[in-house]
């Protein structure tokens, strides 16, 4: 694996440095973002220069279970939402999809929710914002509920559904839904629904598949689509350590389809694909690997989703970090938090996030937070009795007050830090990011040769830029700061706001 991918990436970082001159080597046009395997992965624009993604998780589209007849699971796609975040700087989102819209009936795919797509991913780059296309399921889906009158034996209890898989999909072979422990995954009708998946019974994992090849389809050619996440927090079914095998055989016949669709449409091209840890990861901040060799594709990210010191039963903030960069060296990728959060008192979390916030610039990454806005009945916010909501405010950054899903307000003791200065593309390399939100102060460290793009948000100042930069062009955009600029070789560069 260290071959081409390699020798590629070292070709990116000695034009990024030493520039290009009549003779040398030129790099292959880029339409969009791209990722690369080796000894020194990173994510690239198509400018290739490399890249940080720093975005949140947008549900509006998703299909959730509704518990409460009164209080709805889902909320509304609003543009105000994409304007609010392009002022806090995201330039990402990860909008999550589900199946049971796309593909409602076996072979048959609902193109207005397509339109629907479109509408986001269109809006989000009138922003300078683009989009991972995220496959999302949690428990397998809607349809694994139990039903009303169950019975659950001492040491289980009742499920409710989640969001995924169409009815058509959920095959339970009669299997209970009563779950172990208060773990959505495991109720015997949720893992023998995941093990019928990958062995493909009635053919739904084919079409499965079939239905990444039609969504493909509609966006091989667009250019603010950074990627596909292929699945959410998938589960391994029946077979603990075999499963993840499972699993990988999956990534490699979705990747090889996701691939041919792309080559296959005009105009098409290769986008990032993420793929994901099964979902124990995100209680434990570690897993069983998939076999390294599922794919043998250049351009994929290892996308965990870092909950420690959230979430997670063990493990902390460090450890998730540290454990992401484990795996992904193993895969010879980067990584990318498709999920991250704290989901407590804000007040008192807000230290938490400036810790992830730390660890987040240490490691030069990027992710989502999760997420933008929850409705009220959204499956995460009902009690384990299937009849209360969790929380009479929903601590989301657009926090809505329950049950009549009332916004209140932008979360600022979350904002203030996920808006924090940042370089969104640098040439070359970034060696150092540092951040004092509270001081307003951002300091990186690179190697390379042309402009780089940095955020900056707006406290009521004009960004001060000192360092080893030229050209300094400062936009107002977006209800912040874009600051552009020359380097030529190693540079230096602090913003203050």
């Amino acid at each position: 694996m260290i071959g081409r991918q390699f020798i590629y990436l070292m070709v990116v970082v000695l034009i990024a440095i030493t520039g290009c001159s009549e003779g040398e080597p030129v790099l292959p046009e880029k339409k969009g973002f791209y990722a690369t395997r080796g000894l020194a992965p990173a994510i690239y624009d198509n400018q290739h220069r490399f890249a940080l993604l720093r975005g949140v998780n947008y549900s509006v589209l998703g299909d959730y279970y509704q518990a409460i007849d009164s209080i709805p699971s889902e909320t509304n796609y609003d543009p105000i939402h994409i304007e609010e975040m392009a002022k806090i700087g995201f330039n990402v989102i990860r909008l999550v999809l589900s199946w049971s819209e796309l593909e409602p009936e076996q072979g048959v795919y609902n193109e207005e929710y397509i339109n629907q797509i479109k509408t986001i991913v269109d809006n989000a780059a009138a922003h300078d914002i683009d989009v991972v296309l995220d496959m999302h399921q949690d428990a397998w889906g809607k349809y694994i509920a139990s039903p009303e009158d169950v019975v659950c034996p001492d040491l289980l209890s009742p499920a409710q559904g989640w969001d995924g898989a169409p009815e058509w999909a959920t095959l339970t072979d009669g299997e209970s839904t009563c779950k172990l422990g208060g773990l959505r995954e495991l109720s015997p009708a949720a893992i023998r629904a995941w093990q019928n998946f990958y062995t493909n019974k009635q053919g739904i994992r084919t079409s499965f598949i079939d239905c990444w090849k039609f969504l493909i389809s509609n966006f091989a050619a667009n250019t603010n689509i950074v990627g596909y996440d292929i699945i959410n927090e998938p589960w391994f079914g029946d077979q603990i350590g075999s499963g993840h095998e499972l699993l990988g055989d999956l990534y490699g016949d979705v990747i090889n389809a996701i691939r041919d669709v792309e080559a296959s449409t005009p105009g098409g091209f290769e986008h990032i694909i993420f793929f994901e840890p099964t979902a124990e990861w995100s209680a434990f901040t570690w897993t069983f690997g998939n076999n390294k060799d599922f794919t043998d594709d250049e351009n994929i990210v290892f996308a965990p989703h870092i909950y420690g010191g959230s979430i997670t039963a063990v493990g902390n903030i460090q450890d998730g970090f540290r454990n992401a960069e484990i795996i992904s060296k193993y895969y010879e990728t980067t990584f990318w938090s498709g999920e991250w959060g704290f989901f407590g008192n804000p007040d008192i979390q807000r230290p938490d996030v400036l810790k992830y916030a730390q660890y987040e610039d240490d490691y030069l990454v990027g992710g989502a937070w999760w997420q933008w806005i929850q409705a009220c009945g959204d499956p995460h916010n009902i009690t384990a009795d299937l009849e209360h909501l969790g929380s009479t405010t929903s601590h989301h950054l657009w926090s809505l007050d329950c049950p009549g899903d009332i916004f209140v307000g932008l979360l600022e003791a979350y904002t203030s830090i996920l808006s924090r200065a940042y370089p969104r593309a640098t040439p070359g390399k970034l060696l150092k990011l540092e951040s004092d939100v509270d001081g307003r102060v951002m300091k990186m460290e690179g190697e390379g040769i042309g402009e780089v793009d940095i955020w900056v948000p707006n406290r009521g100042n004009q960004p001060g830029v000192t360092g080893d930069i030229s050209k300094t062009n400062i936009i107002s955009k977006n209800g912040g700061f874009r600051v552009f600029g020359d380097v030529d070789g190693a540079f230096t560069i602090e913003i203050t706001y």
